[in-house]
């Protein structure tokens, strides 16, 4: 019998007559058998699909996808994470520090997954592209470069490669003195040669200076150099960023002169200094398209710690422990760095960042709070990027929309923490906490302003709450408190609670009827706390469950934040004595 695909034959040697059922089991038998083969061979082309330094990535991936499709056409499917990892594994080591860092990026993606093949290819394609640019570049400056220096067939074989002329060689030329004032002027390890037209020594000419590498390959990198005029770094090409933003903006240059940014990020240089390769990453560098080179910031350098010296054979640049990071030489009165541009792509988080990323790890503090903390350097650890761009939180205006608030104005006379406690309670929450709470009870310092948090499953246990938060603030500060402030409520206004602060002389301030204004920081710092924590639970889709961890969360967060009436220090800084550090602190959820 003939089918397409080949011959079955149905007689099987002994009874020519066969059942439908025994002649479809013996079609399936015979393409089953086909098909396994096929997809033997299709997973092991797979395995063997590794790219290397030469290979095109375009058509490598273009590879790669018709290879899933071949797969998939015989039952064999692989979702985007798994895919997404063969397409990582077959890139040459030098896309490592790219693919880790995009790997986990979420480019339009669901919040809780990773990149879906096409945005990775997407990703990888537009990287490509951007390092054949730099490379297309970097190949025709070399051309340049050799094409000034004498041929092997020339007559002029003598040739200097410090006035660029012929007919002597280095270390007999007069512009540095011959080859002891050459050994001079040779920075220790710096593995690299300066070439430049030295047409006129007496007139600079930054255009000119060009890097290169120690073996004679050029580097694609523009000329920097250490200027301790500058009060920012400055890159001249986009292509120099690891990290890149646009940004619309203008800066003072000589002679009040208007000079126009047009982005700013991250530039990841490479020196080589005592034989040690380093990684030098310099955050918020400013875009200037119309600067001659890009410019080191000898001050932003030095303001971290850092050391600079110089002397007639060029620059040293010294870390806070006293290591050699980087050199430069020293031409024609400029100091161009001895350094190359790294591919990497860094991480960001690992630099500054930008308002809205720290508004956000913030827990949606308003953004001139955050700049006040910055302003009068209340905490450590708060790197941000003061040139990023000052943008609207979408999650604030739905959260945070309200009246405007009565005009309160506050006598601030306590001396000493715990002196006065304004308390107030919140609730019952619609939804029960994880911890069978309903309710939450704020604490608030009038002298520090610094806020405890208690959360109650019923209004009947803040009493003991009270109780216990007064004994603590004498124990451990051995301060005596001497009021509390609350409303009319009958959690607070009991028999019981009366009689344990009149007992230890604490005075039981609760105000007036229908005035919760009297009461007003912990009603207000109450209504602050239910924005955070409405705030919170928006951004990040999270269960309305959790509102207590938020809730506490952002307590947390607001007692290391800036706020009005104690402006020299934040709350925490005055409650506990010493300063808060947030350098790891991340978004809620």
């Amino acid at each position: 019998m003939q089918i397409p695909g080949g011959t079955i034959d149905t007689s099987n040697g002994k009874n020519p007559r066969l059942t439908s059922a025994q002649f479809w089991s013996n079609v399936c038998r015979k393409h089953e058998t086909f098909s396994s083969q096929a997809l033997n061979n299709l997973i092991r082309t797979l395995k063997k699909k590794d790219a290397n330094e030469s290979t095109d990535i375009v058509k490598h991936l273009e590879e790669l996808e018709v290879l899933r499709t071949k797969l998939s056409n015989v039952e064999l499917t692989f979702d985007d994470s798994v895919f997404n990892a063969f397409i990582i594994g077959s890139l040459p080591p030098s896309w490592d520090a790219y693919t880790v860092t995009i790997n986990g990026m979420q480019n339009g993606s669901d919040q809780k997954k990773g990149l879906t093949t096409v945005e990775l290819v997407n990703n990888l394609t537009t990287e490509y592209e951007r390092r054949v640019t730099t490379q297309n570049s970097a190949e025709r400056d070399q051309t340049y470069y050799q094409s000034s220096l004498p041929h092997a067939g020339s007559s002029q074989k003598r040739y200097c490669t410090i006035c660029r002329k012929g007919g002597h060689w280095t270390s007999s030329c007069g512009t540095t003195g011959g080859k002891e004032n050459n050994k001079r002027k040779r920075v220790k390890g710096n593995g690299t040669n300066l070439a430049m037209e030295a047409e006129d020594d007496s007139t600079p000419n930054v255009s000119n200076h060009v890097a290169l590498a120690a073996n004679d390959t050029f580097t694609p990198c523009y000329t920097w150099l250490a200027d301790t005029g500058t009060t920012s770094h400055i890159a001249c090409n986009k292509s120099q960023f690891s990290v890149y933003r646009k940004a619309d903006k203008n800066i003072t240059g000589v002679g009040n002169t208007r000079v126009k940014v047009i982005g700013s990020g991250a530039v990841v240089l490479t020196t080589n200094a005592n034989g040690n390769a380093n990684k030098l990453l310099l955050s918020d560098v400013l875009h200037v398209p119309t600067a001659t080179d890009s410019l080191f910031s000898v001050g932003r350098f030095v303001e971290h710690g850092n050391t600079f010296t110089a002397n007639n054979t060029g620059g040293y640049f010294y870390n806070s422990q006293g290591g050699l990071v980087m050199t430069s030489g020293l031409h024609n009165a400029l100091f161009p760095l001895n350094t190359s541009l790294s591919s990497d792509v860094v991480n960001v988080s690992q630099g500054s960042h930008t308002w809205l990323e720290w508004h956000k790890r913030f827990g949606h503090i308003a953004v001139s709070g955050l700049q006040h903390l910055q302003r009068r350097n209340l905490i450590d650890g708060f790197n941000v990027d003061e040139s990023s761009e000052l943008v609207d939180c979408e999650t604030c205006i739905q959260a945070k929309q309200s009246r405007t608030p009565f005009p309160s104005t506050v006598d601030h006379e306590t001396t000493f923490p715990g002196e006065l406690t304004h308390i107030d309670l919140w609730g019952p929450a619609r939804f029960t906490a994880t911890n069978g709470a309903r309710y939450y009870m704020t604490l608030i310092d009038d002298y520090s302003r610094h806020c405890t948090l208690k959360l109650l499953e019923k209004k009947s246990d803040a009493p003991q709450k009270i109780k216990d938060y007064l004994t603590s603030i004498f124990v451990q500060s051995r301060n005596m408190p001497k009021a509390v402030q609350t409303d009319n409520g009958t959690e607070f206004m009991n028999a019981d609670l009366k009689s344990w602060l009149e007992h230890r002389g604490i005075d039981l301030r609760p105000t007036a009827p229908y005035s919760p204004e009297q009461n007003g920081i912990a009603e207000r710092y109450n209504r602050t706390l239910a924005d955070l924590v409405r705030a919170m639970l928006l951004a990040q889709r999270i269960p309305k469950v959790l509102w207590g961890t938020a809730a506490l969360h952002a307590v947390y967060l607001r007692n290391r934040a800036f706020t009005r009436v104690i402006s020299d220090k934040t709350p925490f800084e005055r409650w506990h004595g010493k300063r808060p550090n947030v350098e790891n602190l991340q978004e809620f959820g």
